[in-house]
């Protein structure tokens, strides 16, 4: 694999509106990758000359205020104020909330595990392993 078709699927990936973060990440990846083949005996690592734009700023963050808080509980029925309630209370995803079950709860202990997260239909392990304590 050379450089310029390196260059080309990289171009093909930006073309087909991957991020320029997850352009980078694979690019990342196949530089690894072919570190790896370098040091099997291949002469070089085609990866490490090549150069793509700089990653966009992601977008701000909207993050509700105390008041906006406050006055949103009280307007949502069940389960929908648990889920907001357990977000706001704890930073969990949505898919994190999604996931918790009884036994990692903890509630005696004043804790949340968070063991699993759910997406797509599908339970997985979380991208952190966390354990935190509500009080």
């Amino acid at each position: 694999m050379n450089r310029g078709r390196i260059q080309a699927f990289l171009l093909d990936r930006k073309r087909a509106g991957y991020s320029s973060s997850t352009i980078h990440g694979i690019r990342t990846t196949l530089a690894k990758v072919l570190d790896a083949a370098v040091e099997s005996g291949f002469d070089r690592n085609p990866a490490h000359s090549i150069r793509i734009s700089e990653r966009e700023a992601k977008p701000e963050k909207r993050v509700l205020t105390s008041a906006q808080i406050r006055a949103l509980l009280p307007a949502l029925t069940e389960p929908y104020h648990t889920i907001v309630l357990v977000a706001v209370l704890t930073g969990m995803s949505i898919g994190e909330i999604l996931a918790l079950r009884w036994k990692p709860l903890g509630l005696s202990r004043g804790a949340i595990e968070v063991a699993e997260t759910f997406s797509d239909g599908l339970f997985g392990t979380p991208k952190t392993n966390l354990k935190g304590t509500v009080n």
